[in-house]
């Protein structure tokens, strides 16, 4: 009998001695954010917002999406049969009662922005500063030979690149 208490005793402390050393062990260094794949670099990984999908068929058609703080706003457009599309991107600050020309720029590095009109011939991302502007809108004007045109709208907390 006393064999058994004994026993049960040196039990008890076993299990309470090793349910204390949980989370004793040293811990995994963790890997910055990055690092893996840019060593040497800070990453900044701030988050994208990806808007609805913007299709127009047609001149004279206007879009409108709220931003929400975003800095850059990256623009890919997609095409059906497309020869030429003219558009113009345009910002507001007062929640979409007055538009303004945005400044909108190929994102090839080698090509001008311009705060005109865009007369695209090919599919091409585009980038817009909309740091302060509240909301967007596409306007299709002039020329319009495609069946459909769309715009994915990406933003970011990211500056835009130097336009």
């Amino acid at each position: 009998m006393r064999l058994s208490k004994a026993f049960s005793i040196a039990a008890s402390l076993i299990l309470v001695a090793s349910s204390l050393m949980v989370g004793c062990s040293p811990k995994p260094a963790e890997v910055p954010l990055g690092a893996s794949y840019y060593p040497g670099t800070l990453t900044s990984a701030l988050p994208n917002y990806p808007f609805p999908l913007m299709t127009f068929t047609a001149t004279s058609q206007t879009k409108t999406q709220a931003l929400s703080g975003q800095d850059c706003l990256t623009l890919t457009m997609t095409s059906t049969a497309l020869t030429t599309v003219t558009f113009l991107v345009k910002v507001s600050n007062d929640g979409g009662t007055t538009y303004v020309a945005a400044r909108t720029a190929p994102y090839a590095a080698t090509l001008t922005p311009s705060i005109t009109a865009v007369t695209a011939t090919a599919n091409l991302p585009y980038i817009v500063n909309v740091a302060g502007w509240t909301n967007y809108e596409i306007v299709t004007s002039g020329t319009f030979t495609a069946t459909a045109v769309n715009f994915q709208g990406v933003a970011t907390s990211n500056t835009c690149p130097t336009m």
